[in-house]
């Protein structure tokens, strides 16, 4: 967050429910990439994704938020393993 005149601004998140994977656009095979994706895979991905974001999470020093983040991570090898 950047400090203006004293005041924090606020930062805005969309999360989609439902991410597309390879849909960047620009990015080659992008339509090749999505259909080879299982729902396995993406959720590895994920995974992985939140493991990153725990670690700097924890590096910061924010202890809540990487937990909160291991415990999303646990729910996305979950829910990888039923898939």
């Amino acid at each position: 967050m950047r400090k203006r005149d004293g005041a924090i601004g606020k930062i805005s998140l969309t999360v989609n429910a439902e991410p597309e994977f390879g849909s960047r656009p620009g990015a080659e095979g992008s339509s090749h990439m999505q259909s080879r994706a299982t729902r396995s895979d993406q959720l590895a991905y994920v995974s992985d994704m939140i493991d990153e974001l725990a670690t700097m999470a924890q590096r910061l020093g924010c202890p809540t938020l990487a937990g909160i983040l291991d415990l999303a991570q646990r729910e996305a090898r979950l829910e990888q393993s039923r898939a």
